[in-house]
């Protein structure tokens, strides 16, 4: 886990500073024995600086996650945060999971972004799926998405540069397209 990550969710690093208004440094506490500060812990949390309007807006919702087969099948299949910001499942960017009907309902975007009767495929390339660098809007980025690898316990999946949906390592500084519910 310190070489390569932890694919959880409840325990990741983008978990804990996506949802934290607190200040440069303030955000990270580890989260298990395993966990080490992040390079980005000097930074302040993804919600600091934003106005309290919209923090006000923000809905904390139920995230339910497919848990990997092999560090966390003591704790059952699933496991549920609850989130003002989260990061897609595979589930919910109309791509087959690797356990169904948990992380989500499909997105309607995604069902007409990619103009497919069915979820697509995992490892596919998917040119419509492409995110790009809101600085360098010809940079295609490499995007993270919340559901594990269930297969092992340091992968996560997330859609490339290329457009293919594949799983890296859970420690990969991969950028994020985090989602939210506007109450």
């Amino acid at each position: 886990r310190v070489g390569d990550g932890y694919n959880r969710w409840s325990q990741s690093v983008i978990r804990q500073y996506l949802n934290s208004t607190a200040a440069a440094g303030k955000w990270w506490k580890p989260q298990n024995n395993y966990d080490r500060p992040p390079e980005q812990a000097g930074k302040a949390g993804f919600l600091a600086g934003f106005e309290k309007d919209f923090l006000d807006a923000l809905g904390t919702i139920k995230v339910t996650t497919a848990l990997n087969t092999v560090t966390d099948m003591a704790d059952g299949d699933t496991e549920v945060t609850y989130d003002k910001i989260f990061l897609p499942s595979l589930e919910q960017i109309y791509v087959v999971p690797q356990l169904k009907g948990v992380e989500g309902e499909y997105w309607e975007y995604w069902k007409r972004a990619t103009g497919s009767v069915s979820p697509q495929t995992q490892y596919g390339k998917y040119p419509e799926r492409i995110t790009y660098d809101i600085e360098a809007q010809t940079s295609a980025q490499i995007v993270r998405l919340r559901s594990a690898d269930r297969g092992g316990g340091c992968i996560t999946w997330g859609v490339g540069a290329s457009g293919g949906v594949y799983g890296n390592y859970a420690c990969s500084a991969w950028r994020c397209a985090p989602a939210c519910v506007i109450c």
